[in-house]
C-alpha cells in the first residue's frame, strides 16, 4: 500500500499510483505534511494548509520548494473523482532529501467525534511532554509517540501537552483554548503549532468580541476554568467535558457561540468555494 493511504488511488509526485502495486511502501523520512479535511470534494481550508507546509519546509531546513497550490489542487479534484471518494481526510507529505522536493498525496484513515461528542463533550489528560519546533508539522516526533502511548492506555479522547513550566501549551493532535469569566485563554502562538483551525477560532472570537489571552494557563490552574475545547482539522471545535478528571460545563455561553460561529464559517467557505479557478 501507498505509504499508509487508505483508497485505490494515490499520488506519488505527479505519479497518480494504485494502492495495491506495492510502489512507495515506505514512508517518506523526515518529511513535513499537512492533513486537511474534504468536504464534499472540497478540501477545507487549503489554501491555508498549504501555506503552513512552505513555512514548516523552511523551519525544517528544506532546501526545495513546495509545487504550486493550484497543482495540489488539481490532483485532490482527481484523487475526489477517481477514488469516487468526497468525505474524508487527505494528507499532503513533501521530504526533500537534496534540491529537489518528492510529495505523496492520499486519503488516510479518519477518526471523528460522534454528534454527541459536540454536545457533551470529550474527556482529556494532561501529559509532560513538548515540542522541540512547535511552529512545524513534522512527522515521527517523540512527542507523538508519548501521546501514542498514552492514549493507548487511558481512555481518552486527547491529551494535552505539559511543557517544563507546567503550563499546557497544545494538544497532541489540536490546539487547546479555555474559558473563564467570558474570557478565553490560549497558550501564545510561540508555544504551538500555528493550527489551520486555531487561526479561525481567534478570528471567530474576534468577530463575537471575546477577550482573548494568549498566555499558557499553569495545570494547577485547571480547576478555575469554566470550560474548554479543543480545535483542530478533524474534530473542528469539540467541548472538553474534563481535563484530569476535572468537571467543565459544556453547555457555557461563550463555548456555544464559538462553535456555532465556527460551524457557520466554515459553510461560508465550502459556499464560495466554487467560485475559486480550479484547474482541471
Amino acid at each position: 500500500m501507498g505509504a499508509g493511504f487508505t483508497d485505490t488511488y494515490y499520488y506519488s509526485g505527479a505519479e497518480l499510483c494504485k494502492t495495491d502495486t506495492g510502489s512507495e511502501r515506505d514512508e517518506i523520512i523526515r518529511s513535513v505534511y499537512e492533513v486537511f479535511k474534504i468536504v464534499a470534494g472540497i478540501p477545507l481550508f487549503f489554501e491555508d494548509h498549504y501555506h503552513r507546509m512552505v513555512r514548516s519546509m523552511r523551519l525544517s531546513g528544506f532546501k526545495a520548494t513546495a509545487e504550486p497550490a493550484d497543482i495540489y489542487r488539481s490532483r485532490i479534484k482527481t484523487l475526489c473523482e477517481i477514488n469516487q471518494k468526497f468525505f474524508g481526510n487527505m494528507e499532503l507529505r513533501i521530504s526533500c532529501p537534496g534540491d529537489k522536493s518528492i510529495s505523496q498525496l492520499g486519503f488516510i484513515a479518519h477518526q471523528y467525534p460522534e454528534p454527541l461528542e459536540y454536545i457533551h463533550g470529550v474527556a482529556t489528560a494532561t501529559l509532560k511532554s513538548e515540542r522541540t519546533n512547535p511552529n512545524a508539522k513534522v512527522k515521527h516526533t517523540e512527542t507523538r509517540k508519548q501521546a501514542n502511548a498514552f492514549l493507548a492506555v487511558h481512555r481518552v479522547f486527547e491529551v494535552l501537552l505539559v511543557n517544563s513550566d507546567n503550563k499546557i501549551t497544545e494538544g497532541s493532535r489540536s490546539n487547546v483554548f479555555f474559558i473563564r469569566n467570558n474570557q478565553v485563554i490560549t497558550a501564545p502562538a510561540s508555544l504551538v503549532l500555528l493550527g489551520i483551525t486555531r487561526k479561525y477560532v481567534i478570528e471567530v472570537l474576534n468577530r463575537l468580541n471575546v477577550p482573548l489571552i494568549e498566555k499558557a494557563p499553569a495545570v494547577d490552574e485547571l480547576s478555575t476554568f469554566d470550560a474548554a475545547f479543543i480545535c483542530g482539522t478533524s474534530p473542528g471545535v469539540l467541548p472538553l467535558k474534563q481535563v484530569d478528571g476535572i468537571v467543565l460545563n459544556t453547555s457555557n455561553a461563550v463555548l456555544r457561540q464559538v462553535i456555532k460561529t465556527f460551524n457557520d464559517l466554515v459553510q461560508d467557505y465550502l459556499s464560495a468555494y466554487n467560485s475559486f479557478n480550479i484547474p482541471h
